[in-house]
């Protein structure tokens, strides 16, 4: 099974991350409840719901890690979770 590559431009991905609003707010417990839910059906110590800016990483959920957000450059979490999540959704469906 190939993963099809989805480029979308910057600034698109840009102003939708704007147009949601949630950057600079307080945490909020069903983002909290989905990332505890991946963890302990992925069985991973990390679970993370990231939305990546235009400087900063904005860690909007948590488990197993103590950091807010982080500078974007230096901090790659995407592709390398991506990859270890669909990992695991397929030896978890057996794909």
């Amino acid at each position: 099974m190939s993963i099809p590559s989805q480029h979308i431009p910057e600034d698109e991905r840009l102003m939708a991350v704007r147009r949601l609003d949630v950057l600079e707010t307080s945490p909020a417990h069903a983002y909290d409840e989905v990332v505890q839910l991946a963890a302990r059906i992925c069985e991973v110590l990390v679970a993370l719901i990231v939305l990546v800016y235009e400087s900063k990483q904005f860690i909007k959920a948590k488990v197993g890690f103590d950091l807010d957000e982080t500078p974007r450059e230096g901090w790659r979490f995407r592709t390398h979770l991506q990859m270890n999540v669909l990992r695991r959704i397929r030896w978890w469906c057996r794909i």
